[in-house]
């Protein structure tokens, strides 16, 4: 079973391993906001199913099946991003944080409402693509 941890820790490794050869747990606690005990048992709990790969003292990279699980988050948080900047007016640096929190509570219904609300953009205000729904 996937659980919305998992989803989230996959989509912070794709996001951090896009300018990284190895997303670092430390990288990643930070990225997520958890404690780096908290972020060595989720990668464990990760590898076991096959979604990370994990080099002792490198640092992991998400498998195939990790990148699939990571673009839903992923979408959900750029598009939730998006929403924040053009139809609330926060400012594209507030986004971000912003948008961790909220794209927790985020559904499929309300994930395509502001898909149409905010006119099916294709990047994120800080210039990141947003992954097509599957």
């Amino acid at each position: 079973m996937t659980t919305p941890a998992m989803r989230r820790y996959a989509a912070e490794v794709f996001r951090l391993q896009q300018d990284l050869p190895q997303v670092g747990l430390s990288e990643l606690a930070r990225a997520v906001g958890a404690s780096l005990q908290a972020t060595s048992r989720m990668v464990g709990r990760m590898k076991e199913k096959g979604f990370l790969e994990h080099e002792l003292y490198r640092g992991v990279r998400l498998t195939a099946d990790g990148a699939r699980i990571a673009m839903p988050a992923l979408r959900r948080h750029r598009l939730v991003e998006v929403f924040l900047v053009s139809v609330m007016q926060y400012g594209w640096d507030e986004a971000h944080d912003l948008s961790d929190q909220f794209e927790l509570g985020i559904n499929d219904h309300l994930e395509d409402r502001l898909d149409e609300l905010t006119g099916h953009p294709t990047r994120c205000p800080h210039g990141e693509p947003i992954p097509t729904k599957d």
